[in-house]
């Protein structure tokens, strides 16, 4: 995803105040997802190391 937001910009398909908003929104479900697979109970589940 943050790929295609990249390519975007590089073709300036967006403007960078619409970059920084993309990513600072793909940062954040990075983190949540991030700390959701470091719950013991979701390794289990799905097998996540």
């Amino acid at each position: 995803m943050r790929w295609l937001v990249r390519l975007c910009m590089d073709r300036n398909l967006i403007s960078n105040r619409q970059f920084l908003f993309s990513a600072k929104g793909l940062e954040e479900c990075g983190r949540m997802i991030g700390g959701c697979a470091s719950l013991p109970k979701y390794r289990q589940k799905f097998g996540v190391l």
